[in-house]
């Protein structure tokens, strides 16, 4: 989970990266994170039953670089016990869901606000429906996609007059295995015109694209096409909602 050190959770508090075993089994663990197509580890240890680890503290406008992680799990106990196959998952969380307050909530694990992403299955009642989790069926419905990755743009919230779209390369096209990042940039401003187009059909008053931080290129891209538009101004989206991962179009 991801707590935030701020028990208001303003958008400018770092967030503490933390496991939370709620199993009744102790846990040996394994936490990897992706770099430039490779997963390097960033913390191992032991959880002991009904216990919290931290791993690490993060700055919001680092959030990126922890959006894919691969976590490993072998459960054992001392006493008696039925066996528990060990656990292996990838999780992706869209870095846009942290500056977002309904997706912090109270836990009986912490007492500060949490992002709570389950790995495995609880016994427990908890309600973990404000979580976000990529199980690995997914993956497996991705491999029997072809090879030809096709941009299935999935639906976005539209209250005319304002248009808000997410240009995150995986709101965009499931399967982008093998695609390089020229790629993958040209995918997401193609969207973005072809948004803004429709937009500016819809005599719409505002339309906002999420970006995110990263290394600032997909940005740079974006402002390059608008400069190409007539009668329009853009700026940074408000910092109290998308932090520095968006930009906001007024169409005039």
């Amino acid at each position: 989970m991801f707590v935030s050190e701020d028990e208001k959770n303003s958008v400018a508090s770092p967030l503490q990266l933390m496991l939370s075993n709620t199993t009744e089994y102790d846990v040996l663990f394994t936490l990897s994170v992706k770099r430039s197509g490779a997963y390097v580890t960033i913390s191992s240890g032991d959880i002991s039953s009904g216990k919290n680890n931290s791993v690490l503290l993060i700055s919001r406008s680092e959030i990126e670089r922890f959006a894919s992680l691969k976590i490993e799990l072998l459960f054992y106990s001392i006493s008696t016990h039925d066996p528990r196959p060990p656990v292996s998952e990838f999780l992706r969380v869209n870095p846009v869901r942290f500056y977002k307050q309904n997706n912090f909530i109270q836990t009986p694990f912490v007492q500060k606000p949490a992002f709570a992403i389950p790995v495995i299955e609880f016994s427990d009642e908890y309600n973990w429906n404000h979580a976000e989790i990529n199980p690995n069926h997914l993956a497996q419905a991705m491999k029997q996609k072809q090879a030809q990755p096709t941009i299935t743009s999935k639906p976005h919230s539209i209250a005319n007059p304002e248009f808000e779209i997410d240009l995150h390369i995986d709101e965009l096209i499931e399967n982008y295995t093998g695609m390089s990042k020229a790629q993958l940039l040209d995918v997401q401003i193609t969207h973005c015109k072809r948004e803004l187009e429709k937009a500016i059909d819809a005599n719409a008053k505002k339309i906002t694209f999420i970006h995110g931080v990263g290394t600032g290129r997909l940005k740079h891209e974006i402002y390059k096409l608008l400069q190409t538009y007539d009668r329009i101004q853009f700026y940074d989206a408000p910092y109290s909602k998308y932090g520095f991962g968006a930009t906001e179009v007024l169409l005039r």
